[in-house]
């Protein structure tokens, strides 16, 4: 049975093992990680559902959830969740009001059990009301520490360096190690987008939004661009895995088991099958194509549909009850706060003439102001894009 060294992270027999030793390799099933899974702040409530439908619970706090959880379930929130951006594996925390104190604690940790020789080391500091205040001392003595279980720069082969986080609040020192990777919004569909693009994550946050009123086969998203609304929806409805075309850090960690990783994805459920639409419409043509080629990347092209127009000169072509999700142009994209008002005034005036197009879910910018609303939006979501604040508005419906 092969042999790795113990660290704080696993459990047997529901007892923590503390002190440094060896023991028999836990299955996947049995092993124990402390998580930090990440979301853009505003979307912890919509990421807590998505893992909940994944049977995983866990503590909302500001900027994402904290759970345990096995290996095969760290497994599948890279490869199922849609929400998340990225997932952090903490250890043992401890105390340290003087460096000497930070080195002998960072010494005790398990870095073994996660940091590759073949890769480099990046380290992220932050430091809040601490006697070690200055971040990047606190840099330098966690890059000197972990030196024996990295390689140098110069010696990395061009792989991507592995990530450690160190959050010093008080005297309190906590060590993360990323799992993830690049960040997980980075599907691997869209290599090309057009401007001021919504990320993916975003994106699927929206698709919840609209769900589960929208049980409708068919979707329209009249402001496009490269089609990533249309596509998460299309992804989402038909249970294609949001991580299947990427690799993740944690295969990299000397602990990983990478034939029974692969024997776990090889069990995974298919894509279904299910006969959807989905409609984007933009008046540029340039995105109109890339959403083409995003699409066939995805194997989506019979399920969705892209027209170059104006929403106006489009709306014939759009089924009878069919949900709309959008993110309406705004700043950069249109240029004026007097063309944001313009488009909106006749997407509302569409709306009520298409009183059939329900539900709508739309992302709009923070403060709405000078667009004055001529129907009953509500706020189910306040977030940044880009580093904008927006929010997601939904249109009342009549007895909801």
């Amino acid at each position: 049975m092969p042999i790795v060294s113990q660290f704080e992270d696993f459990r047997c027999g529901g007892k923590a093992h503390v002190r440094l030793g060896f023991f028999p390799q836990l299955a996947p099933s049995q092993t124990q990680h402390r998580l930090f899974v990440r979301v853009a702040p505003g979307l912890e409530p919509w990421l807590s559902g998505e893992l909940a439908a994944l049977g995983l619970a866990g503590k909302g706090v500001d900027g994402g959830l904290e759970l345990r959880a096995s290996t095969e379930q760290l497994w599948t929130i890279h490869r199922e969740c849609r929400l998340a951006e990225s997932v952090r594996v903490r250890l043992r925390s401890f105390q340290a009001r003087r460096f000497d104190e930070l080195i002998e604690g960072l010494k005790r940790l398990p870095w073994h059990a996660y940091l590759n020789r073949q890769r480099s080391l990046s380290v992220r500091v932050t430091c809040h009301r601490s006697r070690l205040w200055h971040s990047e001392a606190v840099s330098e003595r966690v890059r000197s520490t972990l030196a024996p279980f990295v390689s140098n720069e110069n010696q990395a082969n061009g792989h991507e360096p592995q990530t450690v986080f160190i959050r010093i609040t008080g005297d309190a020192v906590q060590a993360s190690i990323d799992a993830s990777g690049e960040l997980l919004h980075r599907r691997g569909y869209r290599t090309q987008v057009g401007t001021a693009p919504i990320r993916e994550t975003l994106g699927a946050a929206l698709v919840r939004m609209l769900e589960p009123k929208a049980t409708s086969a068919t979707l329209w998203d009249p402001f496009c661009g490269s089609g990533c609304l249309p596509l998460e929806w299309l992804e989402s409805k038909l249970g294609a895995p949001a991580g299947r075309d990427r690799t993740y850090a944690f295969e990299h960690w000397p602990t990983h088991d990478a034939v029974l990783y692969r024997q776990w994805l090889d069990t995974r459920p298919a894509r279904r099958a299910l006969p959807l639409a989905a409609f984007g419409s933009d008046i540029d043509q340039a995105v109109i194509e890339i959403a083409e080629s995003n699409s066939a990347r995805c194997q989506l092209e019979a399920a969705s549909h892209w027209s170059c127009g104006d929403f106006e000169a489009v709306l014939a072509q759009i089924p009878l009850g069919t949900p709309i999700l959008t993110n309406p142009p705004y700043g950069n994209r249109l240029g004026s706060k007097e063309s944001y008002v313009r488009v909106l005034r006749r997407f509302e005036a569409m709306l009520a003439r298409r009183s059939d197009l329900r539900p709508v879910v739309m992302l709009a910018p923070l403060p709405s102001r000078p667009w004055q609303p001529k129907l009953d939006w509500q706020v189910v979501g306040k977030f940044h894009n880009g580093g904008l604040p927006v929010q997601a508005l939904r249109l009342a419906e009549p007895n909801a």
